[in-house]
């Protein structure tokens, strides 16, 4: 009986030592598949914007760039940040845009070019054209926005989108009735 005992427990391990292999295989496999077909699943579904892996990804990567060329050091923890913020912006990005359609938001060129004119983006006071001694020069931009039709387009739709969120913004807050009693009120009513 000993030693029939013994044996079977040698074939069971030795059982156990292929089953544990094959598991080993069948989960590496599966991890490289889905590497492979991960590029093409749905990541998320924001309104009726569908993400895959890839496009998200390549998303990330543009934002860790942008704010990398803006001094930021990209630690894991600030990755991990940064993911969620830029998540956090796409999301808020389809309410914008859904309420900016909702509400029939459109601004002319006209209104883009005296926002312009009165507050010239930081990306267009960066351009060594429009400087003089280092500094952003208000009549050369001036001039370039009067003599250039194709510079004018460029500026107006760079910050269209920005300008049509300002507006969404600032009629949303335009409607909002609060003042500090309210406010007090409200906080009093939810913290005991």
């Amino acid at each position: 009986k000993y030693s029939i005992k013994l044996n079977s427990e040698r074939y069971f391990m030795k059982c156990s030592k292929i089953l544990i292999s094959l598991i080993i295989l069948f989960s590496l496999a599966t991890v490289l598949t889905a590497q492979v077909k991960k590029d093409n699943r749905i990541l998320g579904k924001i309104g009726n914007k569908t993400y895959s892996y890839k496009e998200y990804n390549q998303i990330l990567e543009n934002y860790f760039s942008f704010h990398q060329s803006n001094g930021v050091k990209l630690t894991d923890q600030k990755k991990k940040e940064l993911n969620n913020q830029c998540w956090e912006e796409l999301v808020a990005r389809e309410i914008y845009d859904a309420e900016i359609a909702k509400r029939k938001i459109r601004l002319s060129n006209q209104e883009i070019y005296n926002k312009v004119m009165a507050n010239p983006p930081a990306g267009v006071k960066g351009v060594k054209s429009l400087q003089t001694n280092n500094k952003f020069d208000k009549n050369k931009f001036k001039l370039a926005m009067e003599k250039d039709s194709v510079f004018k387009k460029n500026v107006i739709d760079f910050v269209r989108e920005q300008y049509t969120y300002d507006k969404l913004f600032t009629i949303i807050k335009s409607g909002a009735k609060v003042n500090q009693d309210s406010i007090y009120q409200n906080w009093k009513k939810l913290n005991n």
